[in-house]
């Protein structure tokens, strides 16, 4: 087996067929596979040998993925990195990932370390030719090579919010079988056209959306990143029917007067990396009429592992386990615990990772007689529907009450002036810690500290409340659009210990 011979199938079935999409024109299927497979030649004739890992830093382009695709072709392993990290990060996931050559985009040559600091014998710049690199051959014959269903096949990092960045190794099989449960539970077809601006370093993006739409046979809007002006409009343009995005997103967007009306194309939604508030569900199904679809998974599990069906849909809800894949609820022993008890989150299947690259330790802390430990906080109902509480640690402990920041966030967004919040842990000398909540209101709308906490105490239980509500004009977020809790707990940390 091998991720990448979906390449080669799709050139033969949908040759002239519009593979990715960008604001520039687009790559066909057959150019696609003929771009990989001079990337697989040219990586063999520098040297690369099957199992030799190769690093990709690019923002999102068609030369990202003929590059990891013709990576995986000639048996290599592709590392993704996050393009906005500095050059002691990247030399850091370079050394630690002990890369031994770097497809690099030409805007980002700032934040690439030397290459004599690191493990690569070669950088190919990535420019505005034709092909996207220099002096690669012309030969464009290339079969993808033969791999066992663990061999690795990329290697994607974890963002490092709980210390250094850990190298996630994903097998041919986890790829794929990942994309045939995302194209069965999801149902993408051939015909529809998937818009993607979260980043390919990113596993989701990678995963869930690019690599289960090329071995699907569809097509793929692709964009840099998130500018609404832009995105709107390539979704309209090119009759976009599926929509893949973050919580913070969807709000901006139900705040944006007249952007709902470049989505008429739209079959699906989907949001991923957080739950999104069941107020905001509400109003995204008022406003288009669709279901907006959420799913449950890590870097760790490919990363699908449960998904909330269209055929029996539940608000608040992540789903039940895809197929093939089990989910129980466990003590802190790893003991499975009964229906509606709160506990770690644990997933067994063909989704789990290999492990973290180079990283034996850490890997048995998270891989124990096969089941993968999530460090998530969920529930199951008597349905198998999976509810997600919280991660471990963002969970506050006051005076002895857990109190779970996700139920707070959700009575904050019953507020008509609340656009966006986070809920964190703040020092408290008598409590070890109180509830506190940073909140950006909708513009035009004001409310005062006083008047939000009492709506609050309206809705949970007064301990649950925020003690202190500290407004801003934004959050902290990764490259994906997701709240950066660990620097709002920072951040809380400075101001009140």
């Amino acid at each position: 087996m091998n991720n990448a011979s979906f390449v080669e199938k799709n050139a033969r079935v949908y040759a002239e067929k519009p593979a990715i999409i960008t604001k520039n024109g687009y790559l066909s299927y057959s150019a696609l596979n003929s771009l990989s497979n001079r990337i697989a030649n040219y990586l063999i004739k520098n040297g690369i040998k099957p199992g030799d890992n190769v690093a990709i830093f690019s923002t999102n382009n068609e030369q990202f993925l003929y590059a990891y695709y013709g990576i995986q072709k000639m048996g290599g392993v592709a590392v993704s990195i996050n393009f906005l990290l500095q050059k002691n990060e990247v030399k850091y996931i370079l050394n630690d990932s002990r890369a031994k050559l770097i497809f690099a985009e030409e805007s980002l040559a700032e934040q690439l370390p030397d290459k004599s600091e690191t493990c690569l014998k070669e950088i190919i710049w990535f420019n505005k030719s034709k092909s996207g690199i220099t002096g690669i051959p012309e030969n464009d014959s290339f079969k993808s090579i033969y791999r066992l269903p663990d061999d690795p096949a990329s290697i994607i990092y974890t963002s490092g919010t709980t210390g250094e960045p850990k190298g996630v190794v994903l097998s041919h099989a986890n790829i794929i079988s990942n994309s045939y449960a995302t194209i069965h539970h999801t149902r993408i077809l051939p015909d529809d056209r998937l818009i993607c601006f979260l980043p390919l370093f990113h596993s989701f993006a990678q995963n869930f959306i690019a690599n289960s739409t090329i071995s699907c046979g569809a097509t793929l809007v692709l964009h840099k990143k998130y500018e609404q002006d832009e995105v709107l409009s390539l979704a309209k343009e090119h009759n976009v029917t599926r929509f893949y995005a973050v919580p913070t997103i969807y709000i901006k967007l139900l705040n944006t007067p007249g952007s709902i009306d470049y989505l008429s194309s739209l079959t699906y939604s989907f949001s991923a990396a957080s739950s999104l508030p069941v107020e905001v569900i509400k109003e995204w199904k008022k406003q288009t009429g669709l279901t907006m679809n959420e799913a449950y998974g890590l870097t760790e599990s490919s990363p699908f592992a449960t998904y909330n069906h269209e055929f029996k849909h539940k608000v608040g809800s992540v789903g039940t386990p895809i197929e093939n894949v089990d989910i129980i609820i466990a003590d802190e022993n790893g003991n499975s615990l009964e229906t509606g008890k709160e506990g770690e989150i644990l997933i067994k299947g063909p989704n789990v990772m290999l492990g973290y690259f180079g990283k034996h330790e850490e890997t048995a802390k998270t891989l124990k007689n096969g089941w993968l430990h999530t460090g998530d906080v969920g529930k199951l109902d008597d349905e198998g529907y999976l509810y997600i509480v919280d991660r471990t640690k963002d969970i506050i402990n006051s005076g002895g009450e857990k109190i779970s920041p996700r139920e707070v966030e959700e009575a904050l967004y019953q507020n008509d002036c609340v656009q966006e919040c986070s809920v964190v842990g703040m020092p408290d000398k008598i409590y070890q810690e109180s509830v506190l909540a940073y909140v950006v209101l909708k513009e035009g709308k004001d409310i005062s500290e006083a008047e939000l906490i009492k709506f609050c105490k309206e809705r949970i239980a007064h301990f649950k409340a925020p003690k202190k509500i500290r407004f801003t004009d934004a959050l902290p977020k990764n490259a994906t659009g997701k709240i950066l809790k660990r620097k709002l707990r920072e951040q809380a940390k400075k101001e009140f210990s």
